[in-house]
């Protein structure tokens, strides 16, 4: 397992390697996970906040 670091502490990649064996035969499998809290934030569109409809307000 590799996990990514930047200076200000904050998680930037995983990887993990595993082997296994399933009857007898040797595999292997990879995660990886790159690029994490480096890309934007995601938000919502304008549009979808002001067309939308606050369900926590309903059946009451």
């Amino acid at each position: 397992m590799t996990i990514d670091f930047s200076q200000k502490k904050q998680l930037t990649g995983l990887a993990i390697y595993a082997k296994y064996k399933v009857k007898g035969q040797t595999s292997s499998t990879k995660l990886s996970m790159i690029k994490v809290n480096q890309q934007k934030k995601l938000a919502i569109p304008k549009t979808v906040s002001k067309n939308s409809v606050d369900v926590s307000r309903l059946n009451k």
